[in-house]
């Protein structure tokens, strides 16, 4: 018998993917625009860094941490959605390069943190520049209003994805679904 996300799976997607009719467009299907648009914004973010030196992944631990002051590195990759592993390596990989620093929390040896120095906020000062100068063309044509009520959805899909993610939850998906 098929658990219940299984069922609710299958009726959202009858909902959604009606048998009748012509095959869906991938331009019309949320999941598909939101990949591509997500595809498309690192491509365009990893160009215009890397003249900085810099992949999007690195100026955004170097912004996560002009943010928030001090992190540590799980915070950091919870905050950017990236592994554990991966973002102990790019921050190594920075502080090699003298724009941050890492040391022992004075609360608890288990984890490290995180700060920028000198160079860090010299660097991020390059960084928002550049944010700066390409954020009006990544925007052309779309109003405030629009701009906010896309993140008001985006956010709304991030707790709905970041709920399914709990494992705790008794109809948390059997299996990851492929992109």
């Amino acid at each position: 018998m098929p658990s219940k996300t299984r069922l609710k799976r299958e009726e959202a997607a009858a909902i959604s993917q009606p048998n009748e009719g012509p095959a869906r467009e991938p331009e019309r299907q949320f999941e598909f625009v939101l990949h591509l648009v997500s595809r498309s914004i690192l491509r365009f973010y990893n160009s215009h860094f890397r003249s900085l030196g810099l992949t999007s992944n690195e100026a955004g631990i170097l912004l996560q941490l002009e943010w928030a002051g001090l992190f540590n590195q799980m915070e950091i990759a919870r905050s950017l959605g990236i592994g554990k592993a991966a973002t102990g390596a790019l921050i190594a990989d920075l502080e090699a390069r003298g724009l941050l620093q890492r040391r022992r929390s004075s609360t608890d040896a288990r984890q490290i943190d995180v700060t920028l120095n000198e160079s860090g906020r010299e660097m991020i000062k390059k960084i928002n520049a550049r944010i700066k100068s390409v954020t009006p063309i990544l925007l052309s044509g779309v109003t405030d209003a629009q701009v906010q009520e896309v993140l008001a959805v985006l956010l709304r899909v991030h707790q709905n994805s970041s709920e399914l993610d709990d494992p705790s939850r008794n109809d948390a998906p059997d299996a990851p679904c492929a992109p």
